[in-house]
């Protein structure tokens, strides 16, 4: 399986989806575009599922995008009325589900970048609510350079989510940035490194940003000791904070409607037009 779910029984509430195509640099083929479109789905059905996590198999690539070599042979063959493997059709119009641009997950995203996200790979990474990166990771918008148009979530949620100057620079040059440039444009949450355990720090921050470097054994770990650990009220249940009920104690639907409280104000900022505009127009000047 290329992209493969995991719900560790100690962690019931945390669901990992690995891409998990490491020899071909974790590429979106039309297989791996139908797991993942599945595994979203799973999510969104699961109730016990409280937070969803995405990295990329190895430790050289998050995700580099659509396996071109056996997308657009496909896409070509379908829009010149010829006979495409119902296999590769069926993942062709996964899509947007698998990118999860026609429906988000009702629960956060976490994406754990692992190594370079590029192209589909850094939409991908869009679509998640909170990022960790490791320091060698790289980021790049790859399609102007072949002379396409980035179809994901790119031209729309970019300029949303960081300024318009520095998401114009990325959509219309294609050129790679590294993970500490990626965290002062407000890309990414924190920059990550894997030594020690998960709460012990063993890096010294870069020159130029001060990102709170934390080790790692795993991702699921992490997040769990994280977000469960500290008992943060929008993860962890009323037993693991030790309460019953009250304000401390907020439920998943209060959650899951604080998360889809968010993804709906994002969308409506985008549909308003000339709202949009300013409130891009007032982050840049502050």
């Amino acid at each position: 399986m290329p992209a493969r779910i995991e719900t560790p029984e100690a962690h019931p509430h945390v669901a990992l989806v690995t891409i998990d195509r490491p020899d071909h640099a974790n590429a979106l083929d039309p297989e791996t575009l139908r797991d993942l479109a599945a595994h979203w789905h799973h999510i969104n059905e699961d109730e016990a599922i409280r937070v969803a996590i995405l990295t990329g198999a190895g430790d050289r690539v998050f995700c580099s995008g659509m396996d071109m070599k056996k997308t657009i042979p496909a896409s070509q063959a379908f829009a010149r009325g010829e006979r495409v493997d119902p296999l590769d059709f069926e993942g062709l119009r996964a899509v947007g589900r698998a990118t999860l641009v026609e429906e988000p997950l009702r629960v956060p995203l976490i994406a754990a970048v692992n190594g370079d996200a590029r192209a589909g790979g850094f939409d991908l990474m869009l679509a998640s609510q909170i990022r960790y990166a490791v320091a060698s990771a790289t980021f790049a918008l790859e399609e102007v350079a072949l002379g396409l148009f980035p179809t994901g979530q790119a031209t729309v949620a970019l300029p949303r989510q960081i300024a318009e100057v520095h998401a114009a620079e990325l959509l219309y040059t294609g050129e790679p940035i590294d993970a500490e440039r990626a965290l002062t444009m407000g890309l990414l949450n924190e920059l990550v490194v894997r030594s020690g355990p998960p709460t012990e720090s063993r890096a010294t921050p870069p020159s130029r940003s001060r990102p709170r470097y934390v080790g790692y054994e795993n991702w699921t770990e992490w997040t769990s000791r994280t977000l469960i650990s500290h008992r943060r009220p929008s993860v962890a249940t009323p037993q693991e904070r030790g309460c019953a009920r009250g304000p401390a104690c907020v439920s998943r639907k209060t959650s899951t409607s604080l998360h889809r409280s968010l993804t709906r104000r994002a969308r409506d900022h985008h549909a308003h037009g000339p709202s949009g505009q300013i409130a891009t127009t007032s982050r840049n000047a502050s």
